[in-house]
């Protein structure tokens, strides 16, 4: 009798530790994300991946080159002090089909600037750009 329930449990438990497996095993992979994951990839189709604003295309202006840092949804700029920011021409490099303003247009950067980039579906995104001095 000892014997029989041994070999019950023993067959329970391999049924209980097969089946969990195999459950494991087809259940579909899920991995957790926040809003901000889901816009990124959402936006990876109109996407800003370059902005600077070279001292070759603003002369007289800049000494060096001004390299935007990109984050979700905005460029930072940080210009040496005392520059003038009217009448910049910047460069941007884009993810997408088209940006507007258009790149190689001088842009006054004394305020926050909008720059909407439309992706090849026509959905698109705006960034903002911002300028600051060290």
């Amino acid at each position: 009798m000892r014997r029989l329930f041994t070999l019950i449990f023993a067959f329970w438990l391999i049924l209980q530790v097969g089946c969990s497996r195999t459950a494991i095993q087809n259940r579909p992979l899920v991995i957790p994300y926040t809003a901000a994951d889901s816009a990124t990839v959402i936006n990876a189709q109109k996407a800003i991946t370059s902005f600077v604003i070279k001292a070759a295309d603003n002369p007289g202006k800049l000494s060096s080159d001004v390299t935007g840092t990109t984050t979700f949804d905005s460029v930072n700029l940080i210009f040496p002090p005392g520059t003038d920011l009217s009448s910049l021409i910047p460069t941007i490099t884009i993810i997408g089909k088209s940006i507007s303003p258009a790149t190689q247009i001088a842009q006054n950067f004394d305020s926050v600037l909008v720059y909407t980039v439309t992706a090849t579906d026509g959905s698109s995104f705006i960034w903002k750009v911002a300028s600051s001095f060290r």
